[in-house]
């Protein structure tokens, strides 16, 4: 849901969390307990209005591997850096914890966020993958982004 809510709207603090946030009360219509979610958003609201650091909120919020985790550890780095794929990633990645997840997640938010524009030259230049080259993973991210852009995300109550 936070990749959708990157891709379609520009970056607006309040309104991306009330679209998460909305997102929880169509899951708890299905009967799930979203109070770890709600827990784990209101932290995020109240480490940003306090500025702290996603560091100091890993211990808040948690950086392992279970989604009550990561998930909400992914969304800080992105709300904190929300103009810059490179710091919300690098972020994500001091934590310690279950960085690769964490990262990753974050990455994908920022990406959907902000294209494949913002994806740092000397990141994709050192894949050594043959297959997937430097060349390939701009095409496929560009790709990503473009069809998301066509994709109608509404949310159903």
């Amino acid at each position: 849901t936070a990749v959708a809510v990157a891709l379609k709207t520009p970056f607006e603090f309040v309104h991306f969390m009330t679209m998460l946030t909305s997102t929880l009360l169509w899951f708890e219509d299905l009967g799930q307990d979203t109070s770890v979610y709600k827990t784990a958003l209101a932290r995020i609201c109240a480490g940003v209005k306090n500025n702290i650091s996603p560091l100091k909120m890993s211990s808040l919020l948690g950086n392992g591997i279970k989604a009550q985790e990561a998930v909400p550890m992914a969304i800080y780095c992105y709300v904190t850096h929300p103009l810059s794929s490179e710091r919300a990633v690098e972020s994500a990645l001091f934590l310690g914890g279950d960085t690769d997840t964490i990262a990753s997640m974050t990455g994908a938010i920022s990406g959907a966020a902000l294209g494949e524009s913002q994806i740092p030259d000397r990141w994709v230049k050192r894949s050594t993958e043959s297959e997937w080259t430097p060349q390939k993973i701009r095409q496929l991210a560009a790709r990503l982004y473009e069809h998301g852009l066509t994709l109608k995300f509404r949310l159903k109550r």
